[in-house]
């Protein structure tokens, strides 16, 4: 048995292209692109000044929607202060109201005083300091600590 032969002669690529020739151009030249039309200044500018000044479609759907948010302000302003009128007249009835019942009894007037400086008390909340937030949120963690281990606790024994 003999060995092939495994030998492979070397090709310089080069002089392979040499050998086939030269290649139709697919594309156009570097002397078509050179030569190609080109637009004068004039023409330049113009188009300049179109892309500045923008599209007319897009400058008349803006305005449209200007005149459309116009609208809806209106409208919400009107409602606003609609509102804003009938509850001052809702407060003015009231105000009616407790004047003429105050007309027929001072002590249930005084009692009703008490109630509502009571409501206004009970309403108002102070500000906390950042301090007291912290010192507030450290013992809200304990309670719920507090509260896992008494229910783990519970859910373990039973």
């Amino acid at each position: 048995m003999g060995k092939r032969d495994n030998r492979v002669a070397y090709i310089n690529p080069v002089a392979m292209a040499r050998a086939r020739g030269s290649v139709g151009s697919s594309g156009p030249t570097i002397r078509d692109y050179l030569n190609r039309n080109r637009p004068t200044l004039e023409e330049v500018q113009e188009m300049m000044n179109k892309k500045k000044t923008g599209s007319e479609t897009l400058a008349a759907f803006e305005e449209h929607l200007n005149e459309k948010f116009k609208n809806e302000l209106k409208k919400n302003r009107e409602k606003v202060l609609g509102a804003a009128s009938e509850s001052s007249s809702k407060t003015r009835k009231k105000e009616q109201r407790s004047s003429s019942s105050s007309l027929t009894s001072s002590t249930d007037s005084s009692d009703s005083e008490e109630k509502k400086s009571r409501k206004k008390k009970k309403g108002k909340k102070r500000k906390m300091t950042e301090s007291e937030r912290s010192v507030e949120e450290r013992r809200r963690k304990k309670r719920k600590r507090k509260h896992k281990e008494t229910y783990s606790d519970s859910v373990s024994s039973s």
